[in-house]
C-alpha cells in the first residue's frame, strides 16, 4: 500500500501499488490518475522551483496559460489561480494548435497539453512550432501523449489530405484523397472516448517526439520518468511518460521565485499565528469582562448580605436594651405575685378550690 496526498484536491489517500495505472483513477476525492497529478508536478515545478500542492499555487494572473483538452478538475482551479483557458480539439471552445491566431504568439507562460497532438492532423512537426511559438522566451509546453519505445512514430494517415469518415457494416472507415489524386481506404480505426470523438492519427516513438520538439525550436526535452509517491504519482511503464519542453534551459530565476514564495508561504503562516493570537486575546479580554461583571455581581451582593447583617445587628442591641428597661418591671411584678399568693385569702381559696391557680415564678 502507498499512503499519498493528492496534489490536486490534497487529499490523504491509500492505495495498493497495482492500481497506480496511467489512466486509473486512484484518488477517491476527486478523481484525478497519476498523469493528471504528474502534470501539476511539473507545472509546479516549472513556474516556481517547488514541488507545491495545487491549492498552495500562489494567484498569480499575471501568468498566462493555455490548455489543450485539459481536465476540469485541475484546469479549473488553474483558471481560478492564473490568466488560464481551457480548450478542446473537439468541443467548444475549440481551438487548432495546428492553425493558431498570429496574435497569440509570444504570449503565453505555460501551455498543457494533455492527450492532443497524437490527434492532430498531419504534419504534426507544424503544431509543435506552433505551440513554440505561442509561448514567451521562457515558455514551457508541458504534455502527455501515447508514445512507444519504437525507433519511428507510426503514422496511420501519412498522406491524410482531403478525407472524410464514414460507416460501413457498423464500423468506422477513413477515406481519404492524397495531393495526387489517389483515394485511400482506412479501416480498424481507434478513437479515444469512443467513437465520433478524436480519431488517433498516429502512436509517437520517445525518440522522434523528442526530435520533433527540438526541431520545432524547444532548446530542452525532458521525459519525467521519476516518481513521486508522496504525491501519488508512482509510474509502472516507461511509455506514455509526461514530457516538459522548454523554449529555454531552466533559469536560475526559478530559484528566486521559488525562494519567495517560501517567504510568501512563511509571511502566510507567520500571518495566522498572529490572527490567531489576536483570536485568542479577543477572547480572553471578553472572558474577563465576563469575569468583571460576575465579580461585581458578587461584590454586590456581599453588600446586601453585609448591610442585612449589620441592621439585624442594630435590632438585637435595641432588642437588649429594651429587655434591660423592663426588667426592673418584671422583678416588682413578681414580688407583687408573690405577696398575693402568700395572702391568707389566696392560700382559703386554694383550699376550697376557687380562684386563680399559679405559682409566684409562673
Amino acid at each position: 500500500m502507498i499512503r499519498f496526498t493528492c496534489n490536486v484536491c490534497s487529499k490523504s489517500e491509500e492505495c495498493s501499488e497495482e492500481l497506480f495505472e496511467r489512466e486509473g483513477a486512484t484518488c477517491s476525492g476527486c478523481g484525478s490518475t497519476v498523469r493528471f497529478r504528474a502534470l501539476m508536478h511539473l507545472l509546479s515545478v516549472e513556474l516556481f522551483g517547488l514541488d507545491l500542492p495545487l491549492e498552495q499555487f500562489p494567484p498569480l494572473k499575471s501568468i498566462r496559460g493555455l490548455g489543450l483538452s485539459d481536465w476540469a478538475g485541475y484546469a479549473d482551479v488553474l483558471a481560478e489561480k492564473f490568466d488560464y483557458t481551457n480548450t478542446f480539439l473537439t468541443q467548444e471552445p475549440r481551438f487548432d494548435i495546428g492553425m493558431p491566431s498570429p496574435a497569440n504568439q509570444g504570449q503565453y507562460d505555460f501551455i498543457i497539453s494533455a492527450e492532443v497532438f497524437e490527434h492532430v492532423e498531419p504534419p504534426v512537426e507544424r503544431a509543435f512550432h506552433e505551440a513554440c511559438q505561442l509561448l514567451k522566451p521562457h515558455g514551457v509546453l508541458i504534455l502527455t501523449a501515447p508514445y512507444s519505445l519504437e525507433a519511428t512514430t507510426r503514422e496511420h494517415f501519412p498522406e491524410l489530405n482531403d478525407y472524410t469518415l464514414a460507416e460501413l457494416d457498423g464500423s468506422a472507415i477513413l477515406v481519404n484523397r492524397t495531393r495526387e489524386g489517389r483515394l485511400e481506404v482506412f479501416d480498424h480505426l481507434v478513437f479515444h472516448g469512443g467513437p465520433g470523438s478524436a480519431l488517433e492519427m498516429r502512436v509517437f516513438s520517445d525518440s522522434s517526439l523528442k526530435e520533433m520538439l527540438l526541431a520545432a525550436g524547444f532548446r530542452e526535452v525532458e521525459f519525467c520518468s521519476r516518481s513521486n509517491p508522496a504525491h501519488g504519482i508512482v509510474f509502472r511503464e516507461q511509455w506514455g511518460l509526461p514530457v516538459v519542453a522548454r523554449k529555454e534551459p531552466m533559469s536560475h530565476t526559478r530559484t528566486w521565485v521559488a525562494e519567495m514564495i517560501r517567504q510568501i508561504h512563511w509571511l502566510d503562516g507567520f500571518r495566522e499565528r498572529v490572527h490567531a493570537a489576536e483570536r485568542t486575546a479577543k477572547e480572553r479580554s471578553e472572558w474577563a469582562q465576563r469575569l468583571d461583571g460576575e465579580i461585581a455581581e458578587v461584590r454586590r451582593r456581599i453588600d446586601e448580605l453585609q448591610a442585612e447583617v449589620e441592621e439585624r445587628s442594630r435590632w438585637g442591641q435595641s432588642l437588649e436594651i429594651q429587655l434591660s428597661q423592663q426588667a426592673p418591671l418584671l422583678e416588682n411584678l413578681r414580688k407583687q405575685l408573690r405577696t398575693a399568693y402568700n395572702s391568707r385569702w389566696m392560700a382559703l381559696g386554694r383550699l376550697l378550690g376557687i380562684g386563680p391557680r399559679f405559682t409566684p415564678d409562673s
